[in-house]
């Protein structure tokens, strides 16, 4: 029989997880905590609470052009088109001159049901 470890549960709790420093996408901003947040919701099925804060992120941080896509993304998901497209014409306007973002942006007025908007990128 094998001996137990002295440590059991209270050498596992003891740790603490480190927080994950934000990430820079290049060209497009920083991967917030709130995103990956947001996105473990989602795919938790917590879709609500994922909107929410996919929201708060745009609105703390209006700039950021990752955050506008993966709200825009999530909002049209659940139909709130309209909203939606509004994130996706902020993301026009900070970035409309760049090919990365009107290549990220035709893709997402395709996911939100806007293939005329889309094409027309």
């Amino acid at each position: 029989m094998a001996k137990r470890s002295h440590r059991g549960r209270a050498g596992l709790a003891a740790r603490k997880p480190t927080p994950t420093p934000p990430t820079t996408i290049p060209g497009l901003g920083t991967n917030l905590p709130e995103l990956r947040r947001a996105r473990t919701l989602w795919g938790l099925n917590r879709l609500d609470d994922a909107l929410r804060l996919f929201e708060d992120a745009v609105r703390q941080h209006p700039q950021n052009l990752v955050a506008l896509i993966d709200a825009s993304r999530a909002l049209g998901a659940r139909f709130e088109i309209r909203r939606a497209e509004a994130m996706l014409d902020r993301l026009m306007k900070l970035g409309g001159q760049r090919p990365d973002i009107l290549h990220l942006a035709g893709q997402s007025y395709r996911m939100i049901f806007r293939p005329d908007q889309a094409e027309s990128v």
